[in-house]
Parts: C-alpha cells; sequence; structure tokens
C-alpha cells in the first residue's frame, strides 16, 4: 500500500513537472507569427458577434467567442520572461491555460477559423472512434446510447468552439484508453491513478465549462465494461472503484489549481491564491461583486435541465422508453421473466446524480452559465441510458 501511494505521488509530481516545463517552453517563441494572424482572426469576431447562435432559438447551441477572444489573447505573451509569462497569463493567473501548449504553436501556422476547423475534425474523429470502440469492446445498446447522450450536447456547437471543445477531447481520449486496455491488463485497473491523472490534466486544460464530464462518462463506460465483462466483479469492489476513481479525479482536479495559484504568486508577487479564493466564493455562492448574483438554487436546477432535455431530446427519450418496454413486454411473454441487475443500476444511479453535486458546490456559476455548464448532464443522460441498455443487454443478448 506505501509503495502504490508513493508511486501515485511520484508520477503525480513528474507530470505536474512536465506540464509546467512545457507551458513554459511554448512562451519561448516571441508574438510576430502569431500577431500576423490576429486580423482575420478578429474578422471572424465582427461577422459572428460574441454568442452567436447556431441553432436559432435554442441557447443551448450558442458558441462561448467570448472566452475564445481570451484564450486567443493569452497566445500573445506580455513579458520576455517565459516564466512569467506562463504563470501570470496575462493577469488571469488562477487557471494554468493548459490548452497554450497547442493553441499557441497552431496560431503560428494559421489563422482561427483554420484551428476551428482543425478542432472540428479533431472532436468529430473523436466521436465516431468511440462509436466503433464502445460498439466493438462493449455492444450496440451502449454504442447508441453514447451516440444519444452526445447528440443531446450540440456536438455541431461544441466541435467548433475551442472553450467547450478541450474538455470533450479530453474526455473523449479517456474514453479510448479505458475502451483500449485489454481484459488481462483491465482486471489490474488501477482507476485511482487513472483519474487522478485525467483530473490534473482537465484542470490544466478547462476554464471551468463542463469539467467534471472528464470524471463521469468514462466512468460510466467503465461501469459498463465491469457489468459486461466475463470476470465480473462483486458489488463492493465495484463501488469502491466508483468511489475510489471519484477520489482520484477530484484530488487531481484541486490539488493542480492550487498549484498554479501557489506557483503564480510565488513567481509574480500578487497573492494569486486569494484572488482565486475570492473568485472560488462568487462562483460557489454569490458571495461578492456587490451581491450582484444571488444565487438560486432550484432554479439553477431547471435551467440546466431544460437546456439538456429540450422537448425534442424528451421525445427521443420517451421514444425509447417506449420501445424498451415493448421489448420486455414481449420478452417476457416468451421467457416469462425479465432480468435486472440491480447492483449495476444502482452504480448508474450514482453516476447520474455527480452533475447535481457539482452543480450545488458551483452554484453561481452553473446558474450565471447554464447555456453551457448543462453539458454536465450528459453524465446522467448517459447514465440513464446506459442503465436501459444494460437491461436490454441482460434480457437480449445471445436470444435474439
Amino acid at each position: 500500500m506505501k509503495h502504490q501511494v508513493l508511486r501515485n505521488v511520484g508520477i503525480y509530481v513528474a507530470l505536474i513537472v512536465g506540464l509546467f516545463v512545457a507551458l513554459v517552453i511554448v512562451y519561448v517563441p516571441s508574438n510576430g507569427r502569431i500577431n500576423a494572424h490576429m486580423p482575420s482572426t478578429e474578422k471572424v469576431w465582427q461577422i459572428e458577434g460574441t454568442y452567436p447562435v447556431l441553432n436559432t432559438r435554442d441557447a443551448g447551441s450558442r458558441l462561448d467567442s467570448f472566452t475564445d477572444r481570451i484564450m486567443i489573447s493569452e497566445t500573445v505573451k506580455s513579458h520576455n520572461n517565459p516564466v512569467y509569462s506562463a504563470m501570470d497569463s496575462n493577469g488571469y493567473a488562477r487557471y494554468w491555460h493548459g490548452y497554450l501548449l497547442w493553441l499557441r504553436p497552431l496560431l503560428m501556422f494559421m489563422s482561427y477559423g483554420s484551428v476551428r476547423e482543425l478542432y472540428a475534425v479533431i472532436v468529430l474523429l473523436l466521436v465516431v472512434l468511440n462509436a466503433y470502440m464502445i460498439a466493438k469492446r462493449l455492444d450496440l445498446f451502449a454504442a447508441v446510447a453514447f451516440g444519444i447522450a452526445f447528440a443531446f450536447q450540440r456536438v455541431f456547437a461544441i466541435s467548433i468552439n475551442m472553450q467547450f471543445a478541450n474538455v470533450f477531447i479530453i474526455c473523449l481520449v479517456a474514453n479510448l484508453i479505458v475502451l483500449s486496455v485489454d481484459d488481462d491488463h483491465y482486471q489490474k485497473w488501477h482507476p485511482f491513478l487513472f483519474f487522478l491523472i485525467i483530473g490534473t490534466v482537465t484542470n490544466f486544460v478547462d476554464l471551468l465549462t463542463a469539467p467534471m464530464i472528464t470524471l463521469g462518462v468514462p466512468l460510466m463506460i467503465m461501469i459498463y465494461r465491469d457489468f459486461v465483462s466475463d470476470k465480473v466483479r462483486t458489488f463492493p469492489k465495484r463501488l469502491v472503484q466508483f468511489l475510489v476513481s471519484c477520489l482520484g479525479w477530484g484530488i487531481g482536479y484541486g490539488v493542480t489549481w492550487f498549484l498554479k495559484w501557489l506557483f503564480a504568486s510565488f513567481v509574480t508577487g500578487r497573492n494569486v491564491i486569494q484572488e482565486a479564493l475570492t473568485e472560488i466564493l462568487f462562483r460557489s455562492g454569490g458571495v461578492g461583486r456587490g451581491g450582484k448574483y444571488p444565487v438560486h438554487r432550484i432554479q439553477l436546477l431547471k435551467t440546466n435541465l431544460r437546456f439538456e432535455y429540450t422537448s425534442a431530446n424528451i421525445l427521443i427519450l420517451l421514444i425509447i422508453a417506449l420501445v424498451s418496454v415493448a421489448a420486455f413486454i414481449l420478452f417476457a411473454r416468451r421467457h416469462h421473466e425479465i432480468q435486472i441487475h440491480w447492483p449495476t443500476l444502482s452504480l448508474f444511479i450514482f453516476g447520474a446524480i455527480l452533475p447535481f453535486i457539482w452543480y450545488m458546490v458551483l452554484a453561481n456559476h452553473s446558474e450565471i452559465h447554464a447555456w453551457f455548464t448543462y453539458r454536465e448532464l450528459i453524465i446522467s443522460t448517459l447514465a440513464l441510458l446506459l442503465a436501459d441498455a444494460a437491461m436490454l443487454h441482460s434480457n437480449f443478448k445471445g436470444k435474439v
């Protein structure tokens, strides 16, 4: 146990050092080539506006070009010292801005519009690969559940908005890792370390969009993989795996965030820790800024749920429910029983609750930005659809 803890700490320290050094290195080149692409980048925002809506009257398809603009501005270093530039982040020091590892080099050779095209290709390719791997490693039921859950998130908007795409790319890559590990190695899987790394990378890259999806979505895929595996773990072991995964992700995400405040305070001489804690108080309970944004927790839940479950999405879920019920009735008539795997269903229910924990903690942020924080609910949608898929798998696999 002690050896495993030391190994985990060693890997985490090495990861943080590696990410820190990489971020400093990316700030070494001058701004010259980046500045050359700024005029064409500005034209995109002049034409589209700050928050363009791709699907008229559906605010859930709104792009966050405001934050994309901040991300672009972060590529222009304000100091000749790359260490200072990496930690100061042009005054926006409470985030790591790890996306600069690729965004800064890309903007040396292409415009913002081309970067968005590249993002779209990567996101859509990863979605297709995920669907293929889920169908291959798990079953078609799970692949359909995955496809529907991602469609609810307005993938067409995610794919061309850097602000949204980064966290989904991490999520999709994490899924592929879970699905790519062979059965023998999977039985020796260490979910704490895996999600420690995923939580670390998420905080390093993301600007507080829907970070918990990098925990919840791969975790739901893991639960389903355990369910269809020939070597099924006992429920207590699977519950421990669930809790350990959440703990690993939480430590990776939280400690990595704090380390940025600590490093930035040391390098810049500003009290970035205090700045960050002040912002957290505001984002969690609306404390500060003259009480301008009081928190209404019931309302924020309703708003996020409305974005996730539009009338069209509710119709899709109703059709799935009706088809599933009809299938179960026909099966019961033929086989005189319906198999229900309660331990697996309970784990999916636990997973479906995760976004609501996030909403309660970061209530102010989730209320003000519900038009994109609703995407945390992909965890709930996927969990419920996979629960249905597990029922279908139990009763129909090999019997139709």
